[in-house]
């Protein structure tokens, strides 16, 4: 069998193999002018060697992935890009980059109408608090989404109690008819007097 003859023929008739297993063999030769004696046939190539499919290494020429800043990074810095995969067979390369989610019921993350952008929206809104007049204190602070403020505690005779829309301060007290010094009688109802007689 004529190898040479074989392999012109498979030009001529445009067969090529689309995928090759990795013990397959590919020919390697010295590419240069043979040289020629008068009219006889080309000398062969001086060099020939085979190699297998898997031992056949082509640098790859494509741009690598990294995120910003690559050395000592801020605390709190999440990053886009996560890893490059290669296909060992076929070298099919694969590069991979992290979604954005969010934690927040208030926000979300949607792609523009255009591919080209994603967008952040949020139902929420940079709101804060603050106190009014020279009382106590009820606001505190915000954390986050958070709006923090201060309880109202009962303490002493005082008697706190709360419905839907409303909280109310009580005075806890005695509650009986009592006689003053000079025979008049005092109503008492939870330590306030609803009457003399």
């Amino acid at each position: 069998m004529n190898i040479l003859t074989d392999i012109l023929s498979l030009f001529k008739r445009r067969k090529f193999a689309t995928h090759a297993n990795p013990n397959d063999v590919i020919v390697l030769g010295i590419n240069e002018e043979p040289e020629m004696t008068g009219i006889a046939s080309p000398i062969p190539y001086k060099s020939v060697k085979l190699i297998k499919v898997k031992d056949f290494k082509i640098a790859a020429e494509h741009c690598a992935h990294a995120n910003s800043p690559i050395l000592n990074p801020p605390a709190g810095l999440g990053y886009v890009y996560q890893k490059t995969d290669i296909e060992p067979v076929t070298e099919k390369c694969t590069v991979f980059f992290r979604s954005l989610k969010s934690l927040s019921s208030n926000l979300t993350f949607a792609t523009s109408t255009d591919d080209n952008y994603v967008e952040v929206s949020t139902t929420g809104e940079p709101n804060t608090a603050a106190n009014v007049g020279t009382g106590f204190a009820i606001w505190k602070d915000k954390v986050g989404e958070t709006l923090n403020f201060r309880t109202l505690v009962s303490a002493g005779s005082i008697h706190i109690t709360e419905s839907t829309d409303e909280i109310s301060l009580d005075t806890v007290g005695a509650t009986g008819n009592f006689t003053t010094a000079d025979s008049k009688t005092v109503t008492v109802v939870n330590g306030l007097i609803t009457s003399i007689i």
